[in-house]
């Protein structure tokens, strides 16, 4: 089928990332575009502003015109978290309408361009994001769909022409990912995640095994994964000497600074991307680039001007006393990797983290493991259980986490609002850093936190010695190091 030949467009889920991204290809295409969601958000807000009608209520007695008829003309599609009796799936589905999933439209719009496609349990969207920024400042035709949105545009679509070749995030939630062929595929991680979906372990490394056979022309690993492509397609690894690496590792003046290793050697990269995983996310995009015919001296300039994606290890406040940092991070390898590179950046900071669980299935598959990682912090705050698409589970709570954690730790009541009582107890802690950890809603709070933790600079003489995370030299940079060996 041709994706594109339909008039309009309904998206059930319009408001989730992938889908608006979906949601915004589209509405450049020229298409009408209708969708559900069931809360309003910025994303929804931000489409409506650019053409889409977003629906937030189930009456589908009240499906807009023209999209109540001629279902020849309209393309139904869904995301996986939709469940099969949901009201509009059921009503467009008794009224004879195309209906499709978003993983299949991707293959489909992808299938016809040249596409990179980029998968992993932890780094995929970091990764995609800067293969094509890398692409694009290296002078090639770019569209590329997202799973975050830029510091910078606020977008999870960048939009090229109609022969552009394509960069997708390869999502491995109900095996989306085998619906893409592209000719470059990159693997960042395999860790096992959305037990729910795949049962164990060995389920979700066979469905990244499949995946990596997708390749029509290279395949891109991290090296240690158990990973091989097709016959006669080439394969490269990168993190370890033995493969493509990063040497010359230092921080400084608010940047990380590395020597690429590939097919050929780039010198002093910068990178805002704080953490030795985002080196490696880095080495990933820069081999790519580098496939796809960016030329080697563009890679430096190109580095030091992405700002990276919202909610991946995001600055949000630098204030005298404290800075307040967020992160996406929501399994326990990810919180690892948050928490490195916050002990990278800030090495003399007490880090107090606030941890919003993100599922319960997931809270009750890797509750231990979670305690562990998050007991790396200072303090940990846990908020309830974001349940997204699922119901709760008895016994699942963040008390699950908490009960096995080191660091001194409390749990959250459910809170009222968006300025709750836990907030103001924030400015009470002698944390240098805060930090906002999980893929749920915990982004809500922020605004709040921003105003008090900015506020603290009002009520800091001027003469007393700042607290926070900054070094002598500059006042809204990261203590710098110049060890050349960090990740020795």
């Amino acid at each position: 089928m041709n994706p594109m030949a339909y008039k309009r467009y309904f998206l059930i889920g319009i408001g989730g990332i992938g889908m608006s991204a979906l949601a915004r290809y589209l509405l450049l295409s020229g298409k009408e575009v209708a969708g559900y969601d069931r809360v309003s958000s910025d994303i929804t807000r931000s489409l409506q502003a650019s053409g889409a009608l977003v629906l937030e209520h189930l009456n589908t007695e009240q499906c807009p015109p023209p999209f109540d008829e001629h279902p020849e003309h309209c393309l139904v599609i869904y995301t996986p978290a939709v469940p099969f009796d949901q009201p509009w799936l059921t009503f467009f589905r008794n009224g004879n309408y195309t209906i499709i999933k978003r993983a299949r439209m991707l293959g489909l719009l992808t299938a016809r361009r040249p596409t990179v496609a980029v998968a992993g349990t932890h780094g995929k969207t970091t990764t995609t994001s800067l293969i094509a920024h890398l692409l694009r400042c290296g002078g090639l035709d770019v569209t590329a769909f997202l799973g975050g949105l830029g510091v910078d545009a606020s977008s999870n679509l960048m939009m090229g022409s109609d022969q552009a070749m394509m960069v997708v995030e390869a999502d491995e939630y109900d095996r989306s990912f085998h619906e893409l062929q592209p000719e470059w595929a990159v693997v960042t991680s395999t860790d096992p995640d959305h037990l729910d979906v795949y049962g164990d372990a060995g389920a979700v490394l066979r469905s990244y095994r499949q995946f990596a056979q997708s390749a029509a022309r290279l395949l891109v690993t991290r090296s240690g994964l158990d990973l091989q492509p097709m016959e006669g397609v080439r394969h490269l690894t990168y993190g370890n000497n033995d493969g493509i690496y990063a040497d010359q590792v230092a921080v400084s003046e608010g940047y990380l600074w590395f020597d690429y290793h590939g097919k050929t050697v780039i010198k002093d990269i910068p990178s805002m991307l704080p953490g030795q995983h985002n080196i490696e996310n880095a080495l990933a995009a820069i081999t790519i680039a580098l496939e796809c015919g960016v030329a080697p001296e563009s890679i430096a300039p190109a580095m030091a001007d992405f700002k990276g994606i919202k909610r991946r290890f995001e600055y949000v406040a630098r204030g005298k006393r404290r800075w307040l940092v967020d992160d996406y991070a929501h399994h326990p390898r990810e919180i690892d990797a948050l928490i490195r590179g916050l002990r990278l950046m800030h090495p003399n900071s007490r880090i107090l983290g606030l941890f919003q669980p993100h599922l319960y299935s997931r809270t009750r598959d890797f509750a231990s493991e979670f305690a562990r990682s998050l007991s790396a912090l200072d303090e940990c705050w846990l908020l309830p259980v974001y349940a997204a698409r699922e119901k709760p589970m008895t016994g699942v709570d963040s008390s699950l986490i908490a009960k096995d954690m080191t660091c001194p730790n409390r749990c959250l009541p459910i809170s009222e609002g968006l300025c709750p009582d836990w907030i103001q107890d924030v400015l009470e802690h002698s944390s240098d850093l805060v930090v906002t950890i999980g893929a749920g809603d915990i982004d809500q709070y922020l605004e709040a936190l921003s105003v008090r933790i900015l506020a603290e600079d009002s009520l800091t003489s001027l003469s007393s010695k700042p607290l926070g995370p900054q070094s002598s030299e500059s006042p809204t940079q990261p203590n710098p190091t110049n060890d050349r060996d960090l990740f020795a």
